[in-house]
């Protein structure tokens, strides 16, 4: 491995040799330039030979330390490419050539060095202020203590107020913490994050590949949250009622729908004629709520919690009709969703 410390701050060059080596042609004065630039930048060794040279050279191309500074390096780099077409030249079972030089070379800088990030690199980098990451033990150590019946590794959120809002439960939060290891400042750190209108992930939601959509959703919650009052009344004016009228057509269907349970549970119907039968039986009241499917089973989160109508209508969750129906009824409503959305995913695009 070459040792990057080895490397000049600035290749300090002569105008003769800056002049052989920027369009690196290959005679004799070239070949001792590129020699010399890389043994005073590589510290290669001047040799007569080849088989030596080509080893180091090998070991060169190898080496990520290298291409990292052969990227911004361009004298190296063409110093090197003398080397390499001097050797196809002279050995024509030379391991590397010009153009294979070439491909390697641009091969890594499009990968090595600016190499693909990883999921959880891309997905860090989504993160702006007043949005936190912490460890998945913190994250469950806050859910068991602020959600005692939860079930699962709890992903985040967004968090309007301070759910650690009593001295028990703080107190609970810092046992937990240092029984973890975390000192009494890590703690009030992580507890400072839990509240404010703060956004906070479990260190693992990173790795997912939808995180963008998992953050998207909690910036809509705090984006709609921040509105004026006003804007919030007419946003939930179309909210309320898409919902109202679920409900209300909700009663008509229930009885025939439980008419059709009790057939399944005698074994007069099967699963398959039951599913059927009850989807005919809600379309005939013509709600305009309805899931992807057409059903009512995708609408539970919403149905339970409001607040979750416009995450799901941005995540595109609802039948088309939805949106629709939200923009031709209600255009106020559908504007101010319209731009709080645009925005989100504008963030989120800007930083991909």
């Amino acid at each position: 491995m070459l040792d990057n410390s080895k490397f000049s701050s600035r290749t300090q060059v002569t105008k003769d040799e800056r002049k052989i080596i920027a369009g690196y042609e290959i005679n004799i004065n070239s070949i001792g330039v590129a020699q010399k630039i890389l043994q005073r930048e590589l510290h290669i060794p001047l040799t007569n030979d080849k088989e030596l040279m080509k080893k180091k050279v090998s070991a060169i191309i190898e080496s990520s330390i290298f291409f990292e500074k052969l990227r911004i390096n361009k004298l190296v780099r063409n110093a090197l490419k003398v080397i390499i077409v001097t050797f196809s030249l002279i050995r024509a079972e030379s391991a590397f050539s010009q153009t294979q030089l070439d491909s390697i070379i641009d091969k890594r800088d499009d990968t090595k060095l600016s190499q693909k990030k990883s999921t959880s690199e891309i997905n860090r980098s989504l993160i702006t202020e007043s949005e936190y990451i912490v460890p998945e033990k913190v994250m469950i150590a806050f859910g068991e203590i602020v959600d005692p019946g939860m079930i699962g590794t709890p992903a985040g959120g967004y968090f309007k107020r301070n759910f650690l809002d009593s001295q028990g439960k703080q107190d609970l939060f810092y046992k937990k913490l240092v029984y973890f290891g975390y000192i009494q400042k890590d703690v009030e750190r992580f507890k400072s994050y839990f509240q404010d209108g703060n956004i906070v992930f479990s260190e693992n939601e990173l790795e997912k590949e939808h995180f963008s959509d998992i953050l998207v959703h909690e910036r809509l919650h705090k984006g709609i949250d921040n509105l004026s009052k006003k804007d919030k009344k007419v946003l939930n004016e179309a909210r309320n009622f898409i919902l109202n009228d679920f409900r209300q057509k909700e009663i008509q269907w229930s009885n025939d729908t439980d008419s059709l349970f009790v057939l399944l549970q005698e074994g007069k119907i099967s699963q398959q004629e039951y599913e059927i039968k009850s989807k005919e039986v809600v379309l005939k009241t013509n709600p305009i709520l309805l899931d992807t499917e057409g059903t009512t089973s995708g609408l539970i989160p919403v149905l339970r919690n409001n607040e979750e109508f416009y995450t799901y209508l941005m995540m595109n969750k609802f039948q088309s009709q939805v949106i629709d129906y939200v923009k031709n009824n209600f255009p106020n409503s559908y504007k101010i969703f319209e731009e709080l959305k645009n925005k989100i995913q504008y963030q989120i695009q800007k930083k991909k």
